[in-house]
């Protein structure tokens, strides 16, 4: 509920994680999905643990066909209860981590490329409660955007009196 009452009309909030399937003894992946109108959260199952571990052994997420794949997988099955929403915040775990879920690509093979995030505004989160603590995309537009730069830095070349501290402190 408190995740919920983080969300803004048009805002959804995704929470990948795994489970214990006890019918066939074997992990598996979910997304819990949060909406602002629903009253409890949605259970979605997606792929097995083993199936996603072993591809992605096999395979580098970035390429255009494992994309496809990996959204076949991962995300299409929550794309229908998605509906309206515009903007979705999204947690992982495990390795989900090494997945870029907003460049997952949903459209066909010898069609122009479209991602998840030419259909969706996405974020991802470390964890979904930062919604609960207001943390949501009007809050983070607001502020200017800042940058620090540093370049050149030598972290071995130390000034002589620095060397003559560290010495002495090793020879006590």
């Amino acid at each position: 509920q408190d995740v919920q009452e983080g969300l803004l009309q048009g805002q959804i909030a995704v929470e990948f994680t795994q489970y214990y399937d006890q019918v066939d003894s074997s992990y598996k992946f979910a997304a819990l999905l949060v909406k602002p109108n629903l009253e409890f959260p949605q259970f979605i199952p997606l792929c097995s643990k083993e199936q996603l571990t072993t591809f992605l052994q096999e395979n580098h997420p970035g390429e255009i066909a494992n994309a496809r794949i990996l959204y076949q997988w991962l995300w299409h099955p929550l794309v229908a209860h998605l509906g309206n929403s515009q903007e979705v915040f999204y947690s992982t775990s495990g390795i989900l981590n090494e997945i870029p879920f907003h460049t997952l690509v949903s459209s066909e093979r010898n069609q122009p490329l479209k991602f998840v995030m030419d259909r969706f505004d996405v974020h991802r989160l470390t964890s979904t409660r930062y919604l609960y603590a207001g943390f949501n995309k009007s809050l983070f537009e607001s502020e200017q955007p800042t940058v620090s730069l540093v370049g050149g830095v030598d972290f071995y070349n130390l000034p002589s009196t620095t060397l003559a501290q560290t010495s002495s402190r090793k020879k006590r």
